[in-house]
């Protein structure tokens, strides 16, 4: 006998219990969706947090490094108070380390705070001994300082590196989870459509709403939520890809390292929402003083950067540098009429002349900055002679 069909009645039936089966299946696929965004969203804000703490570490051991190369200069009358009041800067966020981050941080921390602690202890000592660079034991103490901070500087910049490493690993297995989620939802587009047509449609509009999560948990891990800009780990992806670029091509390229000048200055006495106002007018600045292919980055506190790749020469970069300069000396007027100025110290490496690969562009251009900032220079480009300045002051 040739095979029944169901009737009308049946085939409604059955297109009813399809769509219920589908929307079931969308349902459960929508709660593990939600599931996935959150966990993404929860862990790279908990890795962007922990990045956060080892930079201002790292910042921190800048400043007191700044601070007693200004006291051996000026002498203990003038450079007293500035070195002592930046002195253990960096410690709340190593106990906020210590506490939140996670099992291999809080073993770094266990090695970094003591000798973060016994840097300090040896600063105390010099503002004890007193005299500046005119004392032997203070210029011995001194010695003692800067062979703690460059064993605190790689160690702690050793951290930096893995958190890099460890976001990008979950930024990767995010993806993977999200093209499954896509393929998930593609297999679930196909089931609906056959009870249904209007499953489709619900379908669709809610894979697009999961590309714009995943896209949005991208751009939020990338970039910097104060000003907008590129953070620390979008510019060193950049980075390292001009770099191979440019191996490929022969090519320069050129990393600048912009440093506020007085902002905390600003913060101390206007507040910290002018401050957050200030940084985000001068990112304006920034964004209009480079090319659409540069990227410019926010890397933390008062520190900015321009990557530029595809130069013509190297006096271009120092094109850019000064135009830099110049848009951040412009007033900046505020809403309540305000009156702020800002200076950027910018230290300038070419790659391949000053560098080998993105770590030491990076490096030389910190290294080139902190020259212009401790002289008063403009743009500073990098040379090799500066690898030895600081020991001179």
């Amino acid at each position: 006998m040739p095979a029944r069909f169901p009737g009308g009645r049946g085939a409604a039936r059955m297109a009813i219990a399809g769509l219920a089966l589908s929307l079931l299946a969308l349902a459960a696929l929508a709660m593990a969706s939600n599931l996935v965004m959150q966990r993404a969203t929860s862990g790279v804000g908990r890795l962007n947090q922990i990045s956060d703490e080892w930079g201002q570490v790292f910042q921190s051991l800048n400043a007191e490094q700044d601070a007693m190369r200004d006291y051996l200069r000026a002498g203990s009358d003038v450079g007293r108070k500035p070195l002592a009041s930046v002195i253990g800067a960096g410690e709340p966020s190593l106990l906020w380390l210590a506490t939140h981050a996670d099992a291999d941080d809080r073993q770094a921390v266990t090695v970094v705070l003591p000798a973060y602690r016994s840097y300090g202890a040896t600063l105390h000592r010099m503002i004890e001994l007193g005299d500046g660079e005119a004392s032997a034991e203070v210029q011995l103490q001194a010695a003692q300082a800067d062979l703690a901070e460059q064993a605190l500087r790689k160690q702690i910049t050793a951290q930096m590196d893995r958190t890099r490493l460890e976001t990008t690993a979950f930024l990767e297995a995010a993806e993977t989870q999200n093209n499954r989620l896509r393929t998930a939802s593609l297999v679930m587009i196909v089931l609906v459509l056959l009870p249904l047509g209007l499953s489709a449609a619900v379908l669709v509009g809610y894979q697009r709403r999961i590309e714009r999560q995943a896209e949005a948990s991208r751009y939020q891990a990338l970039h910097d939520p104060l000003t907008g800009l590129a953070n620390r780990l979008l510019l060193h992806e950049q980075t390292d890809r001009a770099v191979r670029e440019a191996a490929r091509h022969d090519d320069r390229i050129a990393l600048l390292l912009i440093d506020l000048n007085r902002f905390k200055e600003v913060n101390d006495t206007l507040g910290h929402a002018v401050g957050d106002l200030l940084l985000q007018r001068v990112a304006e600045r920034l964004k209009t003083a480079v090319r659409d292919s540069d990227t410019a980055a926010r890397l933390g506190g008062d520190e900015f950067a321009v990557l530029l790749p595809r130069l013509s020469t190297t006096g271009d970069a120092l094109l850019v540098a000064r135009r830099i300069a110049d848009a951040f000396a412009e007033p900046i007027v505020l809403d309540d009429g305000q009156v702020l100025r800002s200076h950027g110290s910018i230290g300038i490496s070419i790659y391949p002349a000053d560098a080998a690969d993105a770590s030491q562009l990076l490096q030389h251009a910190d290294i080139a900055m902190y020259a212009a900032k401790r002289a008063g220079l403009g743009p500073t480009i990098y040379t090799a002679a500066l690898d030895e300045e600081p020991a001179t002051l």
